[in-house]
């Protein structure tokens, strides 16, 4: 019985000797990290500022800022670049020259290293726009004008301008001069409106361009001159965030947006109602959170 223990034991020694345990592991650990694989997030910080937009994108350690609002604005989108720790954005964006969306924009270049401000081709001539480009120009940021078609990267991030083409520039009308954006990140699609309105809609209908998108920020603060229910479909978003205010004394968002919106099936987020809005995705997955502020 001795014997036959020992030529058992033999035997199952010797079946051992040609498995490479060390081989195992590191195949199976390859096929978990390609089936598993995942981006670092992308984080968008809507910011609380009223009938105004500021929007904060932070992908792979860089960071960049779409519109700063009104001048008002300026110490809470510092107390949030500030309370992200962030001292240089790559790019600024100043979507169209209205004071609710460049107003803090002087204080922001000059504050802050910004490698690039990227500017609607619409100019005005207005204390708040001069300023910027001056402080720009003071600081040596380069001044990039939007073309159709031009892209920004932020980390594995990238920002497409899909208008205004020559046909809205035409128009002699800021708001529908707007810079529009799709941000993508791996599967993830987020279409940034500015103020684009009735016609700059139509055209982006019309273009060819692929409108679909998981999120989108509604045009001009949620009002009637925009969110039409046939742009809205095209884009057939999931999600709507809504940077709106009662500034002005007139109604953002309008109830019919929101009721249009509703009825559409997206979940909606509002800065008038939720305080600062913050995204976070992995390229798949979305999150949002409620009640940012940066006090």
């Amino acid at each position: 019985m001795r014997f036959l223990s020992f030529i058992l034991t033999f035997a199952l020694l010797l079946c051992g000797c040609g498995v490479n345990k060390d081989d195992i592991t590191s195949s199976n650990d390859s096929d978990v990290a390609e089936d598993s694989q995942v981006l670092p997030e992308l984080t968008v910080i809507f910011g609380d500022v009223g009938k105004a937009d500021f929007i904060l994108l932070s992908c792979g350690g860089e960071y960049a800022v779409i519109d700063a609002g009104y001048k008002k604005n300026y110490d809470h989108i510092e107390k949030t670049l500030l309370k992200q720790e962030i001292e240089k954005l790559k790019f600024v964006v100043a979507t169209h020259p209205d004071k609710d969306h460049i107003g803090g924009m002087a204080k922001l270049i000059k504050n802050f290293d910004i490698g690039q401000l990227y500017i609607s081709p619409r100019a005005n001539d207005s204390d708040e726009y001069e300023k910027m480009i001056k402080r720009a120009n003071e600081k040596n940021v380069p001044i990039v004008t939007a073309k159709v078609g031009d892209v920004l990267t932020l980390g594995g991030a990238k920002l497409t301008t899909y208008s205004p083409d020559t046909s809205l520039l035409v128009l002699n009308d800021d708001n529908e001069a707007s810079v529009v954006q799709m941000l993508e990140y791996g599967d993830f699609r987020m279409l940034l409106m500015g103020d684009g309105q009735l016609i700059c809609e139509s055209v982006l209908m019309n273009s060819g361009l692929d409108l679909k998108a998981d999120v989108i920020k509604i045009a001009h603060h949620g009002s009637t001159r925009s969110s039409t229910e046939g742009f809205l479909k095209t884009v057939g978003a999931k999600y709507a965030v809504i940077s709106a205010g009662n500034d002005d004394g007139e109604e953002y968002p309008s109830k019919a947006v929101v009721e249009k919106i509703s009825d559409m099936g997206m979940d909606i987020y509002r800065t008038d109602r939720d305080g600062g809005i913050v995204l976070k995705t992995d390229g798949v997955n979305i999150k949002f959170e409620r009640g940012y502020t940066p006090e």
